[in-house]
């Protein structure tokens, strides 16, 4: 386990000081980035929040459920960002509410990382609360993981993630071709084309990145706000 990944453990057991605040571009907290541990799989109204905001926005996600349900989502959280310890989610709650969540992949000794199922979830909040959210983890990335890039593979039609990604700073690395598989219980999944498989869907990743030095300069002011609270 590399320390970045026993820093995620620690995080999600609870060892550490785990929240991370959110500010704004005045200073002020706006909201706290919570990570999500085994005993959240217990949090009945967050596995549902989890469950209706992926419902709602499916076709923002590679991987695409076709009977969804509580308990898929709770094996998912307890397997997936609970379980493997290259990953992390955390639950974004803004003025003691939960409204969406975050998350980190690939976290291991490539000082790499990529930003996974960002989510505000409830409507109405706006574009800037989803950016303070996206600085926060990016930031958190740098300084605390220690990694020199973060990225995001980004679906070509999920204009909204691509648009969030370029307000932080983030660049088309490269396209990647997808292609479809779907399973016999119905569950598509894209996938990076390999270089023998043909072509069988019109989807791709744009994969953006953002390097600590670029972020670090292109955000000094708003950095500067964080480490003063």
């Amino acid at each position: 386990m590399s320390k970045a990944q026993d820093h995620l453990k620690n995080m999600k057991l609870g060892r550490s000081s785990a929240s991370l605040p959110v500010i704004d571009r005045n200073g002020y907290e706006c909201a706290q980035l919570v990570p999500i541990g085994k005993a959240d799989t217990q949090d009945d109204y967050l596995i549902k929040s989890i469950f209706k905001w992926r419902n709602r926005h499916m076709e923002s996600f590679a991987t695409r459920i076709a009977n969804p349900s509580i308990e898929k989502t709770r094996s998912y959280l307890e397997n997936i960002p609970i379980g493997k310890p290259d990953r992390i989610l955390f639950r974004l709650i803004a003025k003691g509410k939960l409204v969406g969540h975050v998350g980190l992949c690939s976290v291991n000794n490539t000082k790499i990382c990529d930003i996974d199922n960002l989510m505000i979830g409830e409507v109405g909040l706006g574009l800037e609360l989803a950016m303070f959210c996206e600085l926060t983890l990016l930031h958190f990335c740098f300084d605390q993981l220690d990694v020199s890039e973060v990225a995001a593979d980004v679906l070509n039609t999920n204009r909204a993630a691509y648009g969030l990604h370029r307000l932080v700073g983030m660049k088309v690395k490269e396209r990647i071709p997808l292609i479809a598989t779907i399973k016999e219980n119905g569950d598509e999944f894209l996938t990076p084309r390999l270089s023998s498989q043909r072509l069988n869907s019109d989807v791709f990743f744009n994969r953006m990145t953002v390097n600590r030095e670029l972020f670090m300069t292109t955000h000094k002011q708003w950095i500067e706000g964080l480490k003063a609270i």
